[in-house]
């Protein structure tokens, strides 16, 4: 059996991803682990750093894929970038992810501004990455492993990677079975609030959300609020009320249920910088069985990884490698 470095959301991040894979003992122009050990990112290499540092961290997984010293799997980020760059259709100037919206040019303002050869430098690399990976003993997928989605999904494309810009068109197209699969797999599931809040919340870039984001991997817990997530606190709104969601019943649907470990990223998880002790607490990043890699790397947090051992059956929270915050080149954008 293999041994795995599975790392977070990089998201344009690049000193925080140097630091992580040197901490990590990788080492060489295109990084390789003296043990054979492999890396896989779990996706969202791009957005919120600055343009250079995007597309030096795309080369620099590209790179380690073709040694062989990495895996890389499809984030909604690679995703978004690729609808943004495919028409509806051929020759068609509307495109799968619209261009007439503001936020999504400032969310993609930064990769936008690379070259027309280096971005589809990068597409290429994008078309490349499985959506998810079931490796020696480990699952890696961006946002949630569903079975039954991702049997759906693998019927559908004939296998685990998005095939070209008809598959992205597909996925784009909210009458299509696969946008949902999609949606699924890559910014994972979510669970309508609003009705019992009496208003929307607002997520960490202050955008209105009707629907929080679900805590698959999460068993334990009586009530809704155990399972969403809300964001910033401070951002909702006076009329915002948290009460109902502490008192509505809830079991987890979705919960998994699989003795085979899973490790994910996507989730945004926070970490207490005022406590020099700080790791990953249970059920809020990981279970027996699961464990989310995401801990802001794009904002003021750090890059983290799992290590996954040869032979590990379970979740080791003791296996996370925190790196450090200090690193210019990470600035959110």
């Amino acid at each position: 059996m293999s041994s795995y470095d599975i790392i977070g959301d990089v998201h344009g991040s690049l000193d925080k991803l140097t630091d992580l894979l040197h901490s990590l003992g990788y080492r060489g122009d295109i990084p390789q682990h003296p043990d054979g050990r492999q890396a896989v990112f779990v996706g969202d290499l791009i957005d919120r750093g600055p343009a250079a540092a995007q597309l030096a961290i795309v080369r620099l997984v590209a790179a380690m894929v073709s040694e062989g010293s990495a895996i890389a799997v499809m984030g909604n980020h690679e995703f978004n970038a690729l609808a943004y760059a495919t028409p509806i259709q051929e020759g068609s100037t509307v495109y799968c992810r619209s261009h007439d919206n503001p936020l999504n040019q400032e969310k993609h303002a930064e990769f936008l501004s690379l070259t027309e050869a280096e971005r589809q430098e990068c597409y290429d690399f994008f078309y490349s990455m499985p959506l998810w990976v079931e490796l020696d003993g480990v699952r890696v997928i961006h946002a949630c492993w569903h079975q039954a989605t991702i049997d759906e999904v693998a019927a559908r494309l004939g296998g685990n990677a998005l095939r070209g810009p008809d598959d992205i068109r597909a996925a784009s197209d909210r009458s299509n079975p696969l946008f949902g699969q999609i949606e699924f797999l890559l910014k994972g599931p979510e669970v309508s609030i609003s009705y019992l809040t009496g208003a929307p919340f607002y997520d960490k870039e202050g955008t209105p959300r009707h629907g929080a984001r679900l805590r698959w991997w999460k068993k334990a817990g009586e009530f809704l609020i155990d399972f969403v997530e809300l964001g910033d606190p401070t951002k909702h709104g006076d009329d915002f009320d948290i009460a109902p969601l502490r008192a509505h019943p809830f079991t987890n649907p979705l919960a998994y249920d699989s003795h085979i470990p899973v490790v994910f990223g996507h989730y945004w998880r926070r970490r207490n910088h005022h406590d020099p002790e700080w790791a990953p607490h249970v059920d809020d990043s990981y279970s027996e069985v699961t464990a989310c890699v995401d801990f802001s790397a794009g904002g003021d947090g750090p890059l983290v990884a799992y290590r996954f051992n040869s032979g590990d059956v379970r979740i080791h929270p003791e296996n996370y490698v925190v790196g450090s915050l200090s690193t210019p080149s990470s600035a959110s954008n």
